[in-house]
């Protein structure tokens, strides 16, 4: 059975070798699930950086040997898209959709708001539905 240093070794080896494996074009994101994933593509390297922009078109730069950013010893690093980043990052972007909802007021009818509420509540009961279709009865 693997340890605990064995299982942490392979996974830094294993994001060692994707880090070593970016080439310009290719995309990552840095952040964190509670405070939201920035989109990073890679638009060149060096023998010691990775440097690329941000979906703000904002120019960043991380170290090749650990991927975190230059001047920073601590704080997010690059990391590989998984679809769980995915769903963390349309998480984020809903929720900061929904609540600036509020500000386009003009656009916030009355209709539009009752559509609202009745696709809400048709995904909630689905959902209830097909949970407890999945439950076994009682032995």
């Amino acid at each position: 059975m693997e340890g605990y240093l064995e299982r942490r070794q392979g996974e830094k080896q294993k994001y060692d070798n994707w880090l070593r494996s970016l080439q310009p074009g290719q995309g990552a994101v840095f952040g964190s699930p509670s405070a939201g994933y920035t989109l990073f593509t890679v638009e060149r390297l060096t023998r010691t950086q990775i440097i690329g922009r941000t979906s703000y078109e904002r120019e960043m730069r991380f170290r090749r040997s650990d991927g975190r950013q230059v001047g920073r010893d601590f704080g997010p690093r690059l990391v590989k898209v998984t679809p769980e980043i995915r769903d963390a990052m349309d998480f984020h972007r809903l929720r900061s959709w929904l609540v600036g909802i509020e500000r386009d007021r003009e656009k916030l009818t009355l209709a539009r708001l009752k559509a609202m509420k009745k696709a809400f509540d048709r995904v909630v009961y689905e959902e209830h539905v097909a949970a407890a279709t999945q439950e076994e009865p009682a032995a």
